[in-house]
């Protein structure tokens, strides 16, 4: 599903599509082993991870949405654990809003950076810059799976499961998405949570 997603919406993104695919696997580095093990503390405390779960480090994928906001993608395989998934979804919101925050960086301008260069050597569907609006764009966290429950009965299952560590981590998860994908990585529902 992941990698079904990239391709379709980097690759072979079209107009009107709900992400521009830029990135996977992305990682926010930081200036030393110290630094970083610093914020992972304050991180590891802020998510109230489970004993033995690892800090998230890598984001499935990031994008922008058509509204020009960054898409911050958790993906998930079918039956994946999405209280998990939620976790990361906002571990993923605290690290690029400290990134974002950090003095002389811009995250959308490095963002826009990366579209352009990828869209120069045919790994994203020229055109797709139309999207992007000017400015300071929001972080949208997303979870994204496979699910054959169709209807509201995905979307109900999914925010059932996640309730609770939806209000534990609300703050960071304002504007939460989840998107029910085909299993080979289309977007076939959206719901705001």
């Amino acid at each position: 599903s992941h990698a079904g997603l990239m391709r379709r919406y980097g690759l072979k993104h079209r107009p009107g599509d709900p992400l521009i695919a830029i990135d996977s696997e992305a990682r926010v580095g930081h200036a030393s082993t110290e630094t970083r093990a610093t914020f992972e503390t304050h991180l590891r405390q802020r998510l109230q991870l489970p004993k033995g779960e690892a800090v998230p480090r890598k984001l499935d994928t990031i994008g922008f949405l058509p509204t020009g906001d960054v898409a911050l993608v958790e993906v998930k395989d079918k039956g994946g654990d999405l209280v998990r998934a939620v976790r990361q979804a906002a571990a993923h919101v605290f690290i690029f809003k400290a990134l974002n925050e950090t003095p002389g960086y811009d995250l959308a301008t490095t963002l826009r950076t990366m579209l352009g260069q990828k869209t120069q050597i045919g790994l994203i569907t020229p055109g797709a810059t139309s999207t992007l609006k000017a400015g300071d764009v929001g972080l949208v966290p997303i979870v994204a799976a496979p699910d054959d429950l169709e209807g509201d009965n995905w979307f109900q299952a999914w925010s059932d499961t996640t309730q609770d560590i939806r209000r534990d981590l609300g703050d960071l998860l304002e504007g939460l998405e989840f998107w029910r994908l085909s299993d080979q990585g289309e977007v076939l529902e959206r719901r705001v949570v």
